[in-house]
């Protein structure tokens, strides 16, 4: 597991304060590290998906509401996943119109089975633990990329991996674009 901890300065820009990296096999693991770390007052913290726990795929946004896309994207998405989509917790976020060439609503749809959510859950709630959030690296990268983003000017943040890198680029505080390039760190 690796762990990053990042507070706000004076300033109000954001600091890693703490980073580290430590074997851990399971979440139950992984929670009783970040319980010794910070001496059982875990502050707020997400949970960043490994690359097989979740689907990522473009897609255009239906003509409803923002609130109702999710629901009526679920028979469109059927293809890209191996469970029920009736059981896949959805997650769309808008790309920004002002970066787009025609009039449309594309979006980026994040896809995973509700029951490994509710695992996941079930499973840190067992060792005392909430997630603030659950992410997955794409989100996790675009929240890090957004902090230094300057007004009408997309950004962009590479992140090389053990196995493989990341490119993301956002606008406004949203993801453009993610990019999963076949580049270890090593290389």
């Amino acid at each position: 597991m690796s762990c990053a901890s990042v507070e706000t300065a004076e300033d109000g820009l954001p600091v890693l304060s703490r980073l580290f990296t430590q074997h851990a096999d399971t979440q139950a693991d992984v929670i009783h590290v970040l319980q010794r770390e910070w001496k059982r007052r875990v502050p707020a913290t997400a949970l960043v998906l490994d690359r097989g726990q979740y689907s990522l795929a473009a897609t255009e946004a239906p003509d409803v509401p923002r609130e109702e896309w999710a629901e009526a994207l679920r028979w469109q998405l059927s293809d890209l996943v191996e469970y029920p989509v009736d059981d896949a917790v959805l997650q769309l976020l808008a790309v920004p119109e002002a970066t787009q060439l025609r009039a449309s609503n594309a979006s980026i749809v994040l896809m995973c089975s509700h029951q490994q959510a509710l695992q996941l859950d079930t499973e840190a709630a067992d060792e005392g633990m909430v997630w603030s959030a659950i992410e997955v690296p794409e989100t996790a990268l675009r929240n890090i990329c957004a902090l230094g983003e300057e007004d009408g000017k997309a950004h962009a943040l590479m992140v090389f991996g053990e196995h493989y890198s990341v490119l993301v680029v956002t606008f406004q505080g949203e993801l453009l674009m993610a990019r999963t390039i076949e580049v270890a760190l090593s290389s």
